[in-house]
């Protein structure tokens, strides 16, 4: 009897340990979020933070790591936080909240993360302070020196894009995979402007290059906030070994077309920003600046992300695109009718062109709303403590935009899942609404390549459905919308079929 009331004691004395140790935990914890006057956000549990919830949903309810923020949003709002492996996490779920947040001088760098990856820290993309401001800087100007994004580099892509309208008309009507032909056609045109390199669209072991290229972007995850978390780089995960080995793949790559540039470099005249690049690096070496970031070693890093970066978004949402217009015939009938009206069946349509496609450029607008390639954009980590819409975002904070949160909020666009270019267009038919779309992010680091991204998809979806007309092919699988992947969302397998509407035509 005596050892039965003495253990019902020790349970009720653990259980009262239990309960003091949990409201503790609740006062500090409270104590703390209220000395710093973070931005409101669900619990978490102690370390993990929100990081359950996030399994959870997905093994629940099949939500990627974006929808289940969204959900967060539904109930917090413009700006909400949370917790993951201890580390505090700022999400931004409005567009004008990305912009106010973004322009700031505190919010210019990145966050360091735990996983093995030799461009993190260098380069354009992933660098931070003087090392990213001088990239940054670089490439915009040398960017715009060789034309990119402006009329005089139309040419050269309309010379690409004609060679991707011959492959597709060479399926002869027959069923294809659009994934290459956009990839292979949207990296032959960055690439022709980095290092002069063009591949041609049978080139099988290119496109293994492209898979991985793909598989890195997948393996890089949602942003630096979890992969930030000191526990990461003990974890014997197998997404950090392929991810290693990939990136040193392509490091390699990288590296030996820097290599064959220097062996036949002219620094009075570059041809690419490859070149362009060199020539800066020997100037300055000439001049006795030693501590320049415009190096030999960051170079294969910088093409490497404008490589990445230039492939992937602009790909990725034309096979959206593709996909939409064989699920909406009338839509992609009514772009044709207005390529007609205003292009003609004699030549093919021109950057002079779009002032006079509003239905086109709505289109375009709803497609990347509605595709939204990259739901979580790149996080970013404020230098210094800073104030947000009366929030507090301490310093060495990570920061992520919900871009899928902003494109689909109910109270910014009407019936959000359904497919509508008529939202973008006014009621006298002028082009309302594209400052709703982040595509391209916000701020001092908002994407640089964005105006030649604008350019190739306008320039490939006109010439695209002036062309042919696309329809579903009849042994593709079921059409599928949900798209995989929080970093870079890709559409499913699918597969359609060609008709031309005029054949070759002049540009």
């Amino acid at each position: 009897m005596e050892s039965t009331l003495q253990y019902i004691f020790e349970q009720m004395l653990n259980r009262n340990v239990a309960v003091l140790l949990a409201m503790s935990l609740f006062v500090a914890y409270s104590m703390w979020k209220s000395k710093v006057n973070l931005p409101p956000g669900p619990w978490g549990l102690p370390y993990f933070g929100l990081v359950p919830y996030f399994i959870l949903m997905d093994l629940i309810y099949g939500l990627q790591r974006h929808e289940a923020l969204a959900r967060v949003a539904v109930k917090y709002g413009k700006v909400f936080s949370f917790k993951a492996f201890g580390r505090v996490v700022i999400v931004l779920n409005d567009a004008e909240a990305i912009k106010e947040a973004y322009q700031r001088k505190e919010m210019n760098d990145r966050p360091r993360m735990n996983i093995k990856n030799h461009s993190l820290g260098k380069g354009v993309a992933f660098a931070s302070g003087d090392c990213w401001r001088e990239q940054r800087s670089f490439t915009i100007r040398t960017l715009e020196t060789l034309g990119a994004g402006r009329p005089i580099h139309e040419e050269k892509i309309a010379q690409e894009v004609k060679a991707v309208l011959d492959e597709i008309a060479a399926f002869g009507g027959k069923a294809f995979d659009p994934k290459y032909p956009m990839m292979i056609c949207v990296s032959n045109i960055i690439s022709s402007l980095l290092f002069s390199i063009r591949h041609e669209y049978d080139d099988k072991e290119y496109k293994d290059f492209l898979d991985m290229i793909a598989e890195i972007t997948h393996l890089m995850g949602t942003s630096g906030a979890i992969n930030s978390a000191p526990l990461i780089k003990h974890l014997p995960l197998a997404s950090k070994n392929k991810l290693a080995k990939f990136g040193t793949t392509e490091l390699r790559y990288m590296i030996g077309i820097v290599k064959e540039h220097r062996k036949n470099l002219d620094p009075e005249n570059p041809k690419d920003f490859t070149d362009a690049y060199l020539s800066e690096v020997l100037a300055r070496k000439e001049s006795g600046n030693t501590k320049s970031q415009i190096s030999y070693e960051n170079l294969p890093h910088t093409l490497i992300h404008l490589y990445s970066a230039g492939t992937e978004n602009v790909s990725t949402t034309l096979r959206w695109a593709l996909l939409y217009m064989i699920a909406y015939p009338e839509i992609q009938a009514r772009v044709q009718a207005e390529l007609d009206r205003v292009v003609g069946p004699d030549r093919m349509p021109q950057l002079s062109d779009e002032a006079g496609l509003p239905y086109t450029q709505a289109t375009l607008l709803e497609l990347q709303r509605v595709a939204t390639v990259a739901p979580l954009g790149a996080a970013h980590m404020s230098t210094d403590e800073f104030s947000l819409y009366g929030y507090t975002i301490p310093a060495k904070t990570a920061v992520i935009p919900n871009t899928w949160a902003i494109h689909y909020n109910p109270k910014v666009w009407k019936e959000p899942a359904k497919f509508n270019p008529e939202r973008f267009l006014s009621e006298s038919g002028s082009v309302i609404g594209g400052d709703g779309i982040v595509s391209f992010s916000a701020g001092n680091r908002i994407c640089i390549g964005r105006h030649l991204a604008r350019m190739e998809m306008y320039l490939l979806f006109s010439h695209l459905l002036h062309r042919f007309s696309f329809r579903k092919a009849d042994i593709s699988p079921p059409l599928c919308f949900r798209g995989q992947g929080s970093f870079a969302r890709v559409p499913d397998h699918f597969l359609l079929q060609a008709t031309e509407r005029h054949h070759e035509v002049r540009a």
